[in-house]
């Protein structure tokens, strides 16, 4: 079991996430510069929840969390596209993926 996965993915390839998390079976997955047709694709994996902000019309940053591991919100003030999760194991982890993309810059 791995504790977590980082990804620049700039493209998401499903099989491929699909492949890293039931090989690794990570706590946590994030993902940067994930691709999507639009708004409406709804990514799910099987056994983690998948919490996603958009860094423009069709690409997102993404943590995914294993179902059966405690985690909550976490506050992050910042402009850069970001998702924070807190997990609790036996202590507080934060989780965060961040996308600092060149049209920030």
């Amino acid at each position: 079991m791995a504790p977590s996965i980082q990804w620049n993915c700039l493209k998401l390839r499903l099989i491929e996430v699909t492949l890293l998390v039931e090989t690794l079976l990570p706590i946590g997955f994030c993902l940067q510069e994930s691709n999507f047709k639009n708004r409406s694709d709804n990514v799910t994996l099987r056994n983690y929840s998948v919490y996603t902000t958009y860094v423009n019309e069709d690409e997102r940053v993404a943590i995914l969390v294993r179902y059966n591991i405690l985690h909550s919100c976490a506050n992050l003030n910042t402009d850069l596209q970001a998702v924070v999760k807190r997990i609790s194991l036996n202590k507080a982890i934060t989780l965060c993926s961040v996308y600092y993309g060149s049209e920030l810059g």
